[in-house]
Parts: C-alpha cells; sequence; structure tokens
C-alpha cells in the first residue's frame, strides 16, 4: 500500500459522485468524466453529494486499490464556485482535506513582483 507522498500527482474530482461505485465505476469515471488514465502513477480523490465520504483510487500494479473515509458528524469542505472540474492537490493538501482544513478559504501572502531594487 501507497502513502500519498509517493504519488506523482493527486487528483481531486470536484463534481459530487455517486459512492455507490467501487473502483470499476471510479476507474470508469476517470477515463471517461475526467479524460485520465487510471492506469497513471495517480491518487484520484472523490466524494459524496452530502461530502461525508471521500474515496480515493488507484492502480497498483496487479489492480486497483481503493482508499475509503467516513465522517459520522461533520463534512469535508470542498471547493466551491470554481469552472474547474479537476484540481491538483499535494499530499500535504490531502492530509490537511481528510483532517477537515478547508484548503479554499486559507490564504497566502500576495505575490510580490518588482522590476528592481532601490
Amino acid at each position: 500500500m501507497k502513502s500519498a507522498k509517493e504519488f506523482p500527482e493527486i487528483v481531486l474530482y470536484r463534481p459530487f459522485v455517486d459512492m455507490r461505485n467501487q473502483a470499476n465505476g471510479l476507474a470508469s469515471l476517470v477515463s471517461e468524466d475526467m479524460e485520465c488514465d487510471p492506469y497513471r502513477d495517480c491518487l484520484y480523490v472523490f466524494t459524496n453529494k452530502r461530502r461525508n465520504l471521500l474515496k480515493a483510487l488507484y492502480w497498483d500494479q496487479s489492480g486497483f486499490a481503493l482508499w475509503t473515509k467516513r465522517l459520522d458528524q461533520e463534512r469535508f469542505p470542498w471547493p466551491k464556485g470554481l469552472d474547474e472540474e479537476i484540481i491538483f492537490l499535494s499530499a500535504k493538501d490531502l492530509e490537511f482535506l481528510l483532517e477537515g482544513f478547508d484548503l479554499w478559504k486559507i490564504r497566502r501572502h500576495k505575490k510580490l513582483q518588482f522590476e528592481r531594487f532601490t
């Protein structure tokens, strides 16, 4: 079993997914809806409409592996108001998401650009 840090890419699929889908159904969604290769070295992350269930799918050399986390009372923070259906995450971002941090409300310092030093 791999850890999230071992994946070169972690892809979050923003639209809500029917969580009755298991590995084959999610792999089909990756291929058809996301237009990605489900066999590449990538972790694909999905949630349901209630945002209390998260599934992560990856190909593990001999078959698909599926991680699941279900919350009893809380909801996973999920990006809203974005045009993109696919969002790339770092392993740290995924860790924060699983812990309940809303990555889309966190603000970084503004990027400054200077043309010369005075």
